[in-house]
């Protein structure tokens, strides 16, 4: 969840390179990181990713700043209005579970590399009657696809109430029930120690940090925790975030990576 501001790591030196991740921090960034040919900074909103765009963008004109990429919502048509996307989801026992998505204004269209990622780790983990857990749910896609692999109790929290609309209605529209919430992920973990069988974890790496703890003390005996919206290079910091629990596969797509932590 979030907003991506992207521009190429061309003509940009080692010491300005440390001036602007420096000034990016000092702007608000939830995070900053290099791909094989860009330098990424994540923000939690359209309005702090645009103004970090103009102000970076001022400072460091060696540096071609292209846009602040929204990459939360999904596909629109020319007017504007989002448009309905297919996800699809292969489920453990050889189905494929397919179904319809709003995102509007909210991460989770079903196309994102993470997305994608998250949706094949619930694919080959989720089994009928298990509880189930979706942290960051943005449109619900995650939560949604739990529930129609056969997810019996299926929760989903996300600090954005827009989110918890979008995904309640995209549940109603896709016939399933999922209990979504804004309740962080502390309130959370103080109701239901040990519960979940599944926890799945859609988001960037500094909020990684911040909810590993939670997510450990949630997970059932023998539960599964599938993390994903993090670059490979932070693959192996998000395993140590999730200490207690022992990564067991990983799966990437493009520069983005997934894992599966057992307990």
């Amino acid at each position: 969840m979030g907003w991506l501001l992207q521009f190429p790591t061309s003509g940009l030196t080692d010491t300005s390179f440390d001036l602007l991740n420096s000034q990016l921090w000092d702007l608000g960034t939830t995070g900053v990181w290099e791909t094989t040919d860009a330098v990424v900074a994540g923000f939690d909103s359209e309005q702090a990713a645009d103004r970090a765009a103009e102000i970076v963008r001022h400072r460091f004109d060696a540096v071609s700043v292209t846009t602040a990429v929204d990459v939360m919502s999904g596909p629109s048509d020319e007017t504007g209005k989002p448009q309905v996307t297919t996800v699809e989801v292969h489920a453990v026992d050889g189905r494929t579970v397919r179904f319809p998505i709003i995102a509007g204004p909210t991460f989770g269209h079903g196309k994102h590399q993470t997305t994608r990622l998250a949706l094949d780790q619930l694919g080959a983990i989720v089994e009928p009657g298990m509880s189930v857990l979706d942290v960051g749910t943005g449109s619900g896609v995650l939560a949604i696809a739990a529930a129609l692999l056969g997810a019996v109790d299926v929760h989903a929290r996300d600090i954005d109430p827009e989110a918890v609309e979008t995904a309640l209605a995209n549940a109603k529209e896709c016939g399933v029930t999922i209990h979504c919430s804004t309740a962080s992920t502390t309130e959370t973990a103080a109701e239901n120690p040990s519960r979940f069988d599944v926890i799945v974890v859609n988001l960037l790496l500094p909020i990684h940090r911040q909810v590993a703890a939670d997510i450990v003390s949630m997970v059932a005996p023998g539960g599964q925790v599938a993390t994903s919206g993090y670059l490979t290079t932070q693959a192996d910091e998000v395993a140590a975030a999730y200490g207690p629990l022992t990564a067991v596969s990983r799966e990437q797509i493009d520069d983005w990576v997934g894992q599966v932590h057992n307990r």
